[in-house]
């Protein structure tokens, strides 16, 4: 069933794994779940045994590439409502609590 695909990354939380997935899915690839843990009525094995995301090889570099985290913003900025300076890496004012944006 799942012959041929390859082990993507593992997880100690069905829901990151989940979360993962969506995201893969969303971009168009093809994305299995693989879990050991007795169809959810023993879940501490996927802290053991993990879960495991699945892909064909062919896809496996651009789920790696669309898995990888933003680089940090290390910009300063304006809060546009207040004025005050915000620091890299905040994505609200300090002062005021407004989103930056």
């Amino acid at each position: 069933m799942w012959a041929g695909l390859e082990i993507l990354s593992t997880y100690t939380s069905e829901t990151d794994a989940r979360i993962d997935m969506a995201r893969l899915e969303s971009a168009g690839l093809i994305v299995r779940l693989a879990t050991d843990n007795c169809g959810g009525m023993r879940p501490h094995f996927d802290l053991d045994r993990g879960v495991r995301l699945l892909v064909a090889p062919q896809d496996l570099e651009a789920a790696r590439e669309l898995l990888k985290p933003a680089p940090p913003d290390s910009s300063h900025w304006t809060c546009a409502a207040c004025g005050t300076q915000g620091e890299p890496g905040f994505d609200a004012c300090w002062q005021c609590g407004r989103p930056r944006g």
